[in-house]
């Protein structure tokens, strides 16, 4: 765009009155690239061209979310910069997912341009996504919406690890692990309603599904080699008792 603007500016230098809107288009080159080493010509360089200075100043990007990525004018940027007043182009990304693209106008001295980025929809995977496990506990996403979920990984020892989480906190991590033979059938009956009990008590029945049948929790082999998954034993956290 800023290339449409410098050969604009070029045609309306070959007209008698075309001055004012040639530095006009030259000014909106600026604002979007910097300044240009002066090209050959058979004119005078306008004066603009000469100093090769462009006013600047500080603006704050609003709308943007916690660990969304910005691109001021094909350039990653922080959302406080120094740049020019005019036209820009703008990108930006959440979880490495272009969300939003557009033009938008900075006035000039303006200390804030807001930008219409869709909000996070509360337990999407960009509002529940980041979380993870480290030394053995379970971190929830910062800034997480949902008011109740589970965040699950397969344990080194076999099995999956897991914790539910609320909002920003998590709790303890407990060990879901499985079976075999006599023991799994001995389980089976006698834990096999834990992970729906849990899953009710905080109102996340479907979320825990999904993210145990993720892990192959509800996987069965055939009956001579059956595996069980059992969860042991249910803390006490975060307000839920059982």
């Amino acid at each position: 765009m800023a290339e449409i603007f410098e050969q604009s500016a070029e045609v309306e230098d070959s007209a008698p009155t075309g001055a004012d809107a040639a530095h006009a288009f030259r000014q909106r080159a600026a604002a979007l690239e910097g300044p240009r080493a002066a090209p050959f010509a058979d004119r005078a360089p306008t004066p603009e061209r000469e100093s090769g200075t462009i006013p600047m100043q500080q603006v704050r990007v609003e709308g943007l979310e916690p660990g969304d990525t910005l691109e001021w004018d094909g350039v990653r940027t922080q959302s406080e910069l120094r740049t020019a007043a005019g036209e820009h182009h703008v990108r930006v990304a959440r979880r490495g997912r272009l969300l939003w693209a557009g033009w938008t106008t900075l006035a000039a001295d303006a200390q804030r341009i807001g930008l219409p980025v869709p909000e996070t929809v509360a337990c999407s995977m960009d509002d529940v996504g980041r979380g993870y496990f480290a030394a053995g506990r379970a971190v929830a996403a910062a800034h997480a919406r949902c008011d109740s979920y589970v965040l699950a990984r397969p344990h080194t020892g076999g099995g999956i690890e897991a914790a539910l989480c609320e909002r920003e906190q998590c709790g303890k991590v407990v060990v879901w692990q499985h079976l075999q033979g006599e023991n799994a059938s001995a389980e089976r009956s006698k834990k096999a309603v834990w992970p729906y009990a849990i899953a009710a008590s905080v109102g996340a029945l479907a979320l825990t599904g999904i993210a145990l049948w993720r892990a192959g929790v509800f996987d069965r082999a055939e009956p001579s080699t059956r595996e069980t998954w059992v969860f042991n034993g249910v803390p006490k956290q975060m307000g839920s008792s059982f």
